[in-house]
Order: C-alpha cells, then sequence, then structure tokens
C-alpha cells in the first residue's frame, strides 16, 4: 500500500518571513526553515507554499525560502488532488498562517515556530497512527 505523506500548506508573508514584507521578498524565520525541513526529512512530510503571490512575487518568494534551504513540494497548489477534485482550495493534512485563530504567537507578533512545530509533529504522529490497522 502506497501511504501519501503528511502535508503542509504554509503560507509566506508574516508566517515563513518574521514580519510581513510584501512585495518585498522578506526576512525568513530560520526557526520555521529548521522546523519544516526536520518534518520533511523525519516525517515524512511534503511542504506547499500556499500564498495570495503569483509571478514574479511568487518567483521571489520561492527563491528567498529555497537560499535559506527550504524547497517547496508545490506551489499554490496540490498536485495529487487534480486526479480526484479541482476545487481551487488547496488540499493539505495541515495548514499554517499567520493569520489562524489559534496560531501561537510571541510577544513580538512573530509566530512561535516551536510550539507550531510540536503541533505538526503532533498531528503527523497521528495522521500516521491512522493508518496503520
Amino acid at each position: 500500500m502506497t501511504v501519501r505523506p503528511f502535508t503542509i500548506a504554509v503560507d509566506y508573508d508574516g508566517t515563513l518571513t518574521r514580519r510581513l514584507s510584501y512585495p518585498e521578498p522578506g526576512d525568513i524565520d530560520k526557526e520555521a526553515v529548521r522546523i519544516l525541513r526536520d518534518l520533511v526529512e523525519t516525517g515524512p512530510a511534503r511542504i506547499i507554499l500556499l500564498t495570495m503571490r503569483e509571478g514574479e512575487l511568487l518567483d521571489a518568494a520561492v527563491s528567498n525560502s529555497m537560499a535559506h534551504g527550504l524547497a517547496f513540494w508545490s506551489h499554490n497548489r496540490n498536485p495529487d488532488q487534480i486526479y480526484w477534485e479541482p476545487a481551487r482550495k488547496v488540499y493539505a493534512d495541515a495548514y499554517v498562517d499567520d493569520h489562524n485563530v489559534f496560531i501561537p504567537k510571541r510577544s513580538d507578533g512573530s509566530l512561535d515556530w516551536g510550539k507550531i512545530g510540536r503541533e505538526l509533529k503532533r498531528m503527523m504522529i497521528n495522521y500516521y497512527a491512522s493508518l496503520m490497522p
């Protein structure tokens, strides 16, 4: 049986970057990169960049992320989804966005990636455990 990797959709501005920097590429949060890379390598997980950016602005965000060591499985779409659902809403197992209601933030307003990483890991463990007979 082929198991679909745990899929995480992550926003860019204010989420992967420490603060909103649009239209500039912004200052990537190194803790976010470390945590997401760890989830990809040990999970396994795959990351979709889910952002309002498109065209050159999307290219700049992707290049900036890659320069910091973060590669994405896809940008603004889930390639597997086209086979079963043509909806514009991108399917993922988890969504990380600075506008989420319960997203943990630090006192300076930046995202608390330590807490986010622990929750993503918990969700991923539960996902894989649910696949066991």
